[in-house]
């Protein structure tokens, strides 16, 4: 039990060391879709807002209908939850054709984050690389 200044907390608390031990670790399977590709065209804007805001902005698939030109929504079709490598997702697109994307990858650090997503078979996709940028 702990004291707050809303009253007592109790708890209770279990080591799990042990047990996290017994689990066999398990690599993602990786997708390389991307590796088939090359650069058809690419659009670079400045943005005045923190890296990981605009990021998080990107990576949450629902959201995009709010800032992607042509979409109406976005359907999460495999691995529901937080989009992460191998979740699978359709663009409903006001043209219509509604194509189907593969998150690929996606991983950086405070000063420089990437994300790949892709069509299932390769053939064209999206990179988007974030750099912050400091200007004095």
């Amino acid at each position: 039990m702990e004291q707050y200044d809303v009253g007592d907390i109790h708890f209770k608390v279990i080591d799990l060391t042990e047990l996290r031990d017994q689990i066999e670790a398990v690599e993602p399977v990786a997708i390389h879709l991307s590796e088939k590709t090359k650069v058809s065209f690419s659009e670079e804007r400045l943005l005045d807002s923190p890296i990981e805001k605009v990021f998080l902005s990107i990576f949450d698939l629902p959201q995009r209908a709010n800032w992607l030109e042509g979409v109406k929504g976005v359907n999460v079709l495999k691995k529901p939850g937080v989009n992460r490598s191998g979740t699978v997702h359709q663009c409903i697109a006001d043209t219509g054709g509604n194509p189907i994307f593969i998150t690929e990858s996606g991983n950086g650090n405070d000063k420089e984050i990437t994300f790949v997503e892709m069509d299932p078979k390769g053939m064209g996709g999206s990179k988007f690389l974030y750099t912050e940028l400091v200007i004095y």
